[in-house]
């Protein structure tokens, strides 16, 4: 790795720091001067859930080259083996052609994320409000659909309700920040900060939303109508939006 290439780690946890090396260099390997930057993004960078967080990244590369994507796939035994999942692979042509459709995701990487490599594409991100307001809408609503057809999927088995509240849970979180930042609340918060501000929004106290997103799950039934009712809720709090 030259000079001018190097790794800034400054921001990485110590016991984390191999395994981001091992992704870089697999990354310069393939892909040369043609990676311009690389970054870590999204739970991992955050100070309350990033130990135990996976460490997502993104790449992005001059140009989309599939035989250096079929490349890196077979690394892909070595990176999972060092605890790390596909990275992201965008070129700056997709991320200015992008930010209408993926808001929300390019919303998360600029609160969350961590430079490893290059100049920063992400910190002045140019995101529309209407973009995101739609989005949201989109996902709460996805949500809604995607809670009663699990629960008419789930055969009346109350146990497989508990795999439904994790899947919606594991968006969440993404959502709820979009949503506050739609209400002039821009800084990247911790999640219970996070869920506190949202609770106070929505005018209810969210302990299905809570549950989903910590996946500390009791009894599934109750948890899902409880998570059931709260994405209600949020449904007609983004309708209010518009």
């Amino acid at each position: 790795m030259t000079s001018e290439r190097k790794l800034d780690l400054s921001r990485v946890a110590l016991e984390r720091r191999e395994a981001v090396t091992e992704l870089a260099g697999v990354l310069l390997n393939l892909f040369g001067d043609d990676l311009l930057s690389l970054a870590l993004y999204g739970p991992c960078v955050c100070d309350d859930a990033g130990r135990d967080a996976p460490l997502t990244s993104v790449a992005v590369v001059r140009s989309m080259v599939l035989d250096r994507l079929q490349a890196l796939s077979e690394q892909g035994p070595r990176l999972a083996a060092a605890g790390l999942p596909a990275p992201l692979m965008m070129t700056p042509e997709f991320i200015r052609r992008s930010l209408d459709t993926f808001a929300l995701e390019f919303l998360e990487v600029r609160q969350f994320h961590v430079m490893l490599l290059g100049p920063d594409p992400f910190g002045e991100l140019s995101l529309q409000r209407e973009h995101l307001r739609l989005e949201i809408e989109w996902s709460f609503k996805r949500m809604l659909l995607d809670l009663r057809q699990g629960l008419l999927s789930s055969a009346g088995d109350h146990a497989a309700l508990a795999a439904v509240n994790a899947c919606v849970g594991r968006r969440l979180l993404m959502v709820l920040r979009g949503l506050l930042w739609l209400r002039g609340i821009s800084d990247a918060l911790p999640v219970e900060r996070v869920l506190a501000d949202s609770e106070r929004l929505a005018g209810v106290g969210l302990h299905g939303v809570r549950r989903a997103i910590s996946a500390t799950l009791s009894d599934p039934w109750e948890d899902f109508k409880a998570l059931y009712s709260e994405v209600e809720r949020l449904v007609r709090l983004s309708d209010e939006l518009s």
